[in-house]
């Protein structure tokens, strides 16, 4: 079995925490990405997954032009070693009921992994 470096999303993208709702769905729609990490001096704080972005502006009444990406992040960012086995992610990812994670190399954020990637990865074997 390979390891989810082979498998992770690079480049990563990240958005600042005081965008709003508005310009973060603008950003994931110009990027084409369904998740990024949510940035504040320099670091990430979280990350912010696209369609739970959407939800909590339709379902959740946040509003998009006020409403910030920090009131719609996830924290902790979950985050696995880029050497994690494929099996190890998808036991850490179903442990945790989370459709990404952040891989890091020496403490540092070099990509994402999404469970489709990971499923992907898996059926490939």
């Amino acid at each position: 079995m390979g390891d989810i470096g082979q498998l992770m999303q690079t480049p990563v993208f990240s958005i600042g925490s005081e965008c709003t709702l508005s310009e973060a769905i603008l950003f994931f729609n110009t990027q084409k990405v369904e998740a990024l990490f949510v940035e504040e001096e320099s670091r990430y704080v979280g990350f912010a997954i696209k369609s739970d972005v959407i939800q909590k502006i339709n379902v959740g009444g946040l509003s998009p032009e006020i409403s910030l990406i920090s009131e719609s992040m996830e924290q902790p960012i979950p985050c696995l070693d880029h050497e994690s086995s494929i099996q190890e992610a998808n036991q850490f990812m179903s442990n945790h009921q989370i459709q990404y994670t952040a891989v890091t190399e020496n403490r540092l954020v070099v990509g994402l992994l999404s469970l489709k990637d990971l499923t992907a990865g898996i059926e490939k074997l």
